[in-house]
């Protein structure tokens, strides 16, 4: 249960940077680090603080349930956000 736990975790975790990394390549066309994504992620600042541990190697794992919707709310609001730019056929880097 426990390493069930912690996976659970790591995946919402995965989530909120992935989204920013996301972000930041369909806006500036570059990847950013997983370091860096932590800075950019759209989560609160003691989730973010988490994150940073964890990136340290520091066993911190977030309350899982506020860190899973906080991670589908930013998941959701990215997919939209990105939909919205490309509505009339065009891809996001606006060609074609």
């Amino acid at each position: 249960m426990g390493e069930r736990w912690i996976l659970e975790s790591e995946i919402a975790e995965l989530s909120l940077t992935a989204m920013a990394r996301g972000r930041h390549a369909v806006e500036h066309g570059r990847l950013l680090t997983k370091t860096a994504a932590i800075e950019q992620a759209d989560a609160p600042a003691w989730l973010c603080d988490r994150l940073r541990e964890r990136r340290r190697g520091d066993l911190a794992p977030p309350p899982r349930l506020r860190t899973a919707w906080i991670a589908w709310n930013d998941a959701r609001r990215t997919v939209a956000s990105l939909r919205h730019e490309t509505e009339g056929g065009t891809t996001a880097d606006g060609c074609c």
